[in-house]
């Protein structure tokens, strides 16, 4: 049987690959009520 989990380089090069894309999709996480009225109104 051959290991096939990816090394750590791997997740990295993959993690990296992800975030490469320029039509990345970003969202804003509100961790309070005054953060989440300010979202709430964009």
């Amino acid at each position: 049987m051959t290991n096939t989990t990816p090394s750590q380089s791997e997740k990295a090069d993959r993690f990296r690959a992800l975030h490469a894309n320029s039509d990345s999709f970003i969202i804003a996480n509100a961790f309070d009520a005054g953060t989440a009225r300010i979202l709430t109104g964009m």
